[in-house]
Formats: C-alpha cells, structure tokens, sequence
C-alpha cells in the first residue's frame, strides 16, 4: 500500500478569490494552466486549493501533459494523491503517450507509483515508442520500482517497437540488480530485438561484467549472434579484459569463423590495440585446439609424449615412433607403435600370470587355514 499524507487544508480567502476567477482553467504565458503551474512549483496548498474552486484536473499544457504526469515526473507523491482524490484519471497520457505510472517508474518515486497501482494503472500499458513502465524502472536502475511493478504483475517480457526487452534495458545500463528481478520474474533470457542481439551482447558491449554475470548464471547462449557478431567479438572491440575472461571461462568460443566482414575476437582486439586481449585469446585458442584433438583422435596424446620423450631418449622406440611422426611418415610410426604395443601387452600379460599364482596362492592358503579350525 502507498503512504498517504494529509492534504493540506484549503484557505477560504484563497478559495473564495478562485472561485471568481473568470480564467481559472486557461492557459498562462509558456503554455501552463493555473493547476499546471501550482503542481510544476510544487506548492501543496495552491493546488488543493486551485481543485476545490473548480479547476480542471484533465487540463493540459499547451504541451499535452495533464497536471497528473507533471507531478507524477516530479515525484511528487502529494501532489499525486491530491489530484487522484480530485477525479484525476489515472491513465491519462501526454503527448508522447506516456502515463503517471510511466513517469513515476522512470523518476524512480516508489510512493508515487505505489498510489497508482492503488487506482488500478494499468502496468501493461506503453508509450508511443513501445517503452513501458517497467522498462522505464529498468532504464534508470529503479530495483524498488522494479520489485512493485513486477509485484504486479507487469509483463517481464514486453517488447517496444525495436523489440528490446525490459531485460536488455537494464543491461544496456548496467544495473544487473533489475535484471536480476525481471529474470527471477521469468524474462527470456536469450530473447533478442529486431536485430537479432540478446541481452548478453548488450551487457558485454559496454563492459557490465555484473550483467554479463547474470546473465550467464541463467543460463544465457554464450555465442549467440546477432548483427553477425558475438558478445565476446564485441568485449574484444570494447577493450574489456576482464569480461573476455568470464565469457572465454564460460565457454565461449575463442576460433569462430569469422563473420561476413572477415572478423574474428582476436583480429577484432588486435585492429583496435588490445594486444594483451589477443595475445590472451591466442593461447586459450590453442589450447582448445590441443584439448579438441586429444578428445578426437586419443593416440596425438601418446603422440604428443612420445615426441617430448624422443628429445631425451632418443634410441628408445618411443623415439623412432615420434621421430616417423614428425617427418609425416605415418604408415612407419604406425608400425613402430603398434610394435611397441605388443611388447606392452606381452609385459601385462606377464604382469596378470603373476598375479594370478598370487591368487591361486592366497586362496590355497584360505583354504588350510579353514581345513585346520
């Protein structure tokens, strides 16, 4: 529920000369109604009184903002209460579409948008540019909003008109605090814009290593295009070492091809001056290529160890085998090492006779010992 405060009370004088004012709803120099003005300046008393003589609370300003938005843009919760209890509608917009609602979720005034939703606003409405109050909250890192409009039961998931998300408003930026709500809430994590570009290629083009955090703990597609690049290719572009890491740690891939334009992360961070990014990209590229081969093809591991042992044991035939290797004869290492496997099978096989006399031994042993008792 939202606080109320008392209304202040209304001077008769002061309502007495209102009364008879013959333009008490017209339109003053610079466009603002006499209410208008009273709500802009913030003076409580003036406009109760201003509502008691008879003014209009669905006026607007030249501009096309009623009374209500301009104090709802205020933050001024007493003036909201005030023009509420007036008969104010409570959805009324400006010019650009936009409600109390929206104005008070984009000033981050939790009392003021508490009050509304008191009247019923309508939390799934929008602007004439698609935004709506919940995406308002997110924008400017409104959590306490966020928590109130989610509370009820605004639509996580809402899209204005180039398909950008209240998740990716607030990745854009950097509050990971609203993102979290809206993805405990049930937002898409992986939904993308008009473009193609999920949340993660926002939060990681302007380095928010808290969002890109997030963002990867629910689950995000680490190489997801869009625009025909990846968030790690853009935290490469943007010079965020840091945030290169966690992507690269979270499994992004390091060796995409590249995109149309012939781009790669690496060429990407070295053209703009990241040496050390690329540098960084390049090691863990060639690792993954390393660990990938091994997964593949088990035996360039034994090849791997063979070739390491033949630089200090070159007369062993691990050493031919690595040898035949390195000159790219492989039909002669496959011989040399299928040799070499025999003899390892001979010497297990040995190794397995011994170890079952030692049975055989144990078990006749067993056997007196029970014969004896």
């Amino acid at each position: 529920m939202a606080t109320t405060t008392t209304i202040p009370a209304v001077d008769p004088c002061t309502l007495a000369l209102l009364q008879t004012h013959p333009h008490l709803n017209g339109v003053l120099d610079g466009g603002y109604t006499f209410l208008a003005k009273a709500v802009a300046h913030g003076d409580h008393a003036l406009v109760s009184a201003l509502l008691a003589a008879g003014a209009d609370p669905e006026k607007v300003t030249a501009g096309g903002t009623p009374a209500l938005v301009l104090a709802a843009r205020k933050g001024d919760a007493l003036c909201v209460q005030v023009l509420l209890a007036a008969g104010a509608e409570v959805d009324r917009r400006n010019a650009k579409g936009r409600t109390g609602l929206m104005a008070a979720s984009l000033k981050g005034s939790e009392s003021c948008l508490r009050l509304f939703l008191d009247k019923g606003a309508g939390v799934g409405k929008a602007e004439a540019n698609g935004f709506t109050s919940l995406m308002n909250a997110c924008q400017n890192g409104h959590v306490a909003c966020v928590r109130a409009l989610i509370e009820a039961k605004a639509p996580v998931d809402a899209m204005e008109k180039h398909g950008q998300t209240a998740l990716m408003t607030a990745c854009m930026g950097g509050h990971h605090l609203c993102a979290e709500e809206v993805l405990m809430a049930g937002a898409a994590v992986d939904a993308t814009n008009e473009d193609g570009c999920p949340a993660l290629m926002f939060a990681a083009q302007s380095g928010h290593e808290e969002c890109v955090h997030v963002l990867l703990v629910a689950g995000a597609d680490v190489d997801k295009r869009g625009l025909d690049v990846t968030a790690l290719m853009l935290a490469c572009e943007g010079g965020h070492g840091e945030l290169v890491r966690q992507l690269v740690q979270a499994g992004a891939v390091v060796s995409h091809a590249p995109n149309t334009s012939g781009w790669t992360a690496i060429r990407l961070a070295r053209a703009h001056g990241y040496l050390s990014i690329a540098t960084f990209l390049r090691t863990r590229q060639h690792w993954n290529a390393v660990a990938e081969a091994v997964r593949a093809r088990p035996y360039v591991l034994h090849w791997m160890r063979t070739y390491s042992e033949a630089i200090f044991h070159p007369t062993s035939a691990a050493a031919r085998c690595a040898a035949h290797v390195a000159s790219g004869d492989k039909r002669s290492a496959d011989a040399v090492r299928l040799q070499e496997e025999n003899a390892q099978l001979k010497r297990l096989a040995v190794q397995l006779g011994a170890t079952q006399e030692r049975l055989a031994l144990a078990r006749a042993v067993a056997e007196h010992r029970t014969a004896g008792a």
